[in-house]
């Protein structure tokens, strides 16, 4: 925080603290009061960085089971597995999965795994959507 910016409260002192919720900058206790009292005091929205899509490039060996990218570039977006991968415990499975030497002894076991049958199921229902 650059020094001389004006208190958000009462725009008289300069700004020492920020709200730890709206992130509004105040000079002392009485104005975060006079703050925390006010209907003001709101969660911003996190920002959502887009990434570009997947540049496409041809399949070498496409077969009936190969994803196109347009549908690959859809799980991105999709709300359900950006919240699946919230979760640590399943991206370190995810991180195991990419690392396996045995790739189908490893989905057979992880799908004994709610968590990872949860996060596949999201997956498939993106991928195999026909709209």
């Amino acid at each position: 925080m650059a020094l001389g910016e004006a208190c958000e409260v009462c725009k008289k002192s300069a700004s020492k603290y920020k709200c730890p919720v709206c992130l509004i900058k105040f000079c002392c206790v009485a104005c975060f009061k006079t703050h925390k009292s006010s209907e003001t005091c709101v969660k911003p929205e996190p920002v959502v960085e887009q990434k570009p899509p997947v540049e496409e490039q041809p399949y070498e060996f496409e077969t009936e089971d190969t994803v196109k990218p347009e549908k690959l570039n859809l799980l991105r977006d999709d709300p359900d597995v950006r919240k699946d991968l919230e979760n640590s415990h399943l991206r370190k499975m995810l991180e195991e999965l990419n690392l396996t030497r045995n790739p189908d002894v490893f989905i057979e076991q992880a799908m004994k795994e709610p968590l990872f049958e949860e996060f596949v199921t999201h997956c498939l229902q993106v991928v195999e959507d026909e709209n």
